[in-house]
């Protein structure tokens, strides 16, 4: 894939400039790729034993040490040779390969943590164990593939519908990239705490815990909305100069969007607190059916009819975005509603 990127990116309609800079960045972030399963699989490690707080310190860390290395790497400071866009995908590299080794070293020198034998075990196959990770992780991969697919997906047509187009989108989900981490957080302890009311044969914990998540992400992202709205300029200036080409265009774009990025980022926050709810009650194949009509049939589908058969462009793209995710997060929701429904015991 990214041997091939430059091809696939010219193949779906980018533009020469955007093509060429995503190369020379997606060439130096490649090796990134086994860093981030890596710490993805330690992280889910550590946080089911409920040992949040190094991984709060780690990607901390490494959020430092990646804008220190963006700004030597890409603007050449600190002595760092300059190497523009590709120095960006060094940098990101770098980052996840220190967060990897670092929660290694955490994970060595905490006893609690060698006492499950993560390090002084011999490898060996436990066929049952495999099954099991098999018949839940599918399901879950397919699902998150479906998601970043989406995500990719609308990338991709913003970039169809030109470059500025593709850097408002870009700019605009760095911001719902914050909501969205927030959430996230809720999300992993929604699933560590669902599932330990159900190993505790305690639905009613289960659901207090689900809900609460749930209840505790729409509150937050909801309050987070007033950034976006009132100070748009603030964030397209995070990215771009006031008197970089485009800036303009741009600018009226983000802030024309912004609108349906505040009911976006709502419900994009309750999606992955209630998919990870039901998770924590192994419920994995309907949630993924239920994504896949949610993201592709709506997100996709109807976003593409409103943006290139009624000629709403960008907007269309947004609101077929929204509309996706408005349908999943609710039925999503109303799933582990339903799921952990009290039982009504008769006579």
């Amino acid at each position: 894939m990214f041997m091939n990127f430059r091809w696939v990116l010219a193949n779906l309609g980018q533009e020469p400039r955007v093509v060429e800079l995503a190369t020379e960045y997606m060439w130096f972030f490649a090796p990134s790729v086994f860093a981030v399963l890596g710490f993805a699989v330690m992280r889910s490690f550590v946080a089911a034993l409920s040992r949040t707080a190094p991984i709060m310190v780690i990607t901390v860390l490494a959020v430092g040490l990646n804008y220190f290395l963006s700004l030597g790497l890409v603007l050449g400071e600190f002595g760092l040779p300059a190497m523009g866009v590709a120095g960006a995908g060094l940098a990101n590299t770098l980052s996840f390969w220190a967060m990897l080794i670092g929660i290694l070293i955490y994970a060595w020198f905490s006893s609690d943590l060698r006492g499950y034998g993560l390090f002084r075990s011999r490898l060996r196959i436990e066929p049952k164990t495999c099954s099991q990770i098999m018949r839940l992780g599918i399901p879950v991969a397919g699902l998150v593939a479906i998601e970043a697919g989406l995500f990719m997906s609308v990338s991709v047509l913003s970039g169809i519908l030109g470059a500025k187009t593709l850097a408002a989108y870009e700019i605009l989900m760095s911001w719902v990239g914050i909501p969205f981490l927030i959430a996230l957080g809720l999300a992993e302890a929604s699933m560590v705490r669902v599932a330990l009311g159900v190993g505790q044969n305690s639905m009613a914990g289960a659901r207090q815990s689900g809900f609460v998540a749930m209840a505790l992400g729409i509150v937050i992202i909801t309050l987070l909305i007033v950034v976006p709205i009132a100070f748009p300029q603030f964030i397209v200036d995070v990215f771009l100069d006031r008197d970089d080409p485009g800036y303009d265009e741009i600018l009226a774009m983000v802030t024309k969007l912004l609108a349906i990025v505040a009911v976006f980022q709502v419900f994009d926050g309750l999606q992955a607190v209630a998919s990870r709810a039901l998770r924590g009650l192994k419920d994995t194949i309907f949630p993924l059916w239920i994504a896949a009509a949610g993201y592709w049939v709506l997100g996709i589908g109807v976003g593409c009819f409103l943006t290139f058969v009624l000629g709403w462009r960008e907007v269309g793209l947004w609101w077929g975005l929204a509309l996706g995710l408005i349908v999943t997060g609710s039925l999503l929701s109303w799933r582990f509603h339903r799921l952990t429904l009290p039982v009504v015991r008769v006579g």
